[in-house]
Parts: structure tokens; C-alpha cells; sequence
């Protein structure tokens, strides 16, 4: 009698620090300080960004796992953290420039872009990304639910 096929859910965390500030170069000075308050100090402000991400799918018959988390550590390292760890967002991130072109980098832009680059990274793999929380302090989060 065949296994039933089981697919499993698998999360791994990691933390990265980065600044960033909010800003319209469209808007007066006054109205960037009236929407954005203290977050739109050009010099930026940093967070200690906590990561969450969720794979899921088969279980392989051979190793038992859906993914191995060393290559899952290492394609976040690559594709998240050495992007992002101790970097200014509005300054020397081009790529999250690039996809959110005259967009503030809000913790919904950043998620989604992390979101858009494990995706494609993970392509290739039997196992699919289906949940990112990100974390910008304990009690302020986003989450992505495939």
C-alpha cells in the first residue's frame, strides 16, 4: 500500500538590522513631517528586523524532510540577508528601488520584496514559499500568505 502523499510545512527564522526613513520628495517639508512624523528624518531611523519564513511540501521519501535547512539558511543569507543586513533601504538597496520606484520602504514594500526574491530563488525546489511574517518590533508585523 503507497504512503499518503503529506505535505508539511517547514519555518525558519533569521534577523537582519537596517535603517530607513519616509519621504516625498513631492511634498513640502511640513506635510512629509505632518504624515510621516519622526520616521521622516532624512538621516533615517534603524529596526531590528525579524524574518519568518514557511516552505511547504512533500515530505522526500528518502531524507525525510521537506527541505534541508541548511539550504534554506543559505539561499535566506543569500537572497535576504547579505541584500538587506546593515544597509540603508533608502540609500543602497537599488533592487528594492527598482521594484518600488517612488514608494516609501514601508514594512509591507520590504516583505513584499523579500517575498519576491525568495520566490524566484526557490523556484527550482520541490517546496514552495507559502507564508513570511516580518517583524519591525515586537508588537508591529506583516504577514504573506501564499
Amino acid at each position: 500500500m503507497p504512503e499518503p502523499k503529506t505535505t508539511v510545512a517547514v519555518t525558519r527564522r533569521a534577523q537582519f538590522c537596517a535603517a530607513h526613513y519616509y519621504w516625498r520628495d513631492d511634498w513640502s517639508e511640513a506635510e512629509n513631517q505632518n504624515v510621516f512624523k519622526a520616521c521622516s528624518n532624512r538621516q533615517g531611523h534603524g529596526h531590528n528586523y525579524k524574518l519568518a519564513v514557511t516552505v511547504s511540501g512533500p515530505l522526500d521519501a528518502n531524507t525525510g524532510m521537506v527541505v534541508n535547512l541548511r539550504d534554506l539558511k543559505k539561499l535566506l543569507k543569500q537572497h535576504v540577508l547579505e541584500t538587506l543586513d546593515h544597509k540603508h533601504l533608502n540609500h543602497q538597496v537599488f533592487a528594492l528601488h527598482e521594484t518600488y520606484r517612488g514608494k516609501q520602504p514601508t514594512l509591507e514594500h520590504l516583505a513584499s520584496y523579500i517575498w519576491e526574491s525568495l520566490n524566484g530563488a526557490f523556484a527550482s525546489y520541490p517546496w514552495q514559499l507559502t507564508h513570511l511574517a516580518l517583524f519591525e518590533t515586537e508588537d508591529l508585523f506583516v504577514e504573506l500568505v501564499l
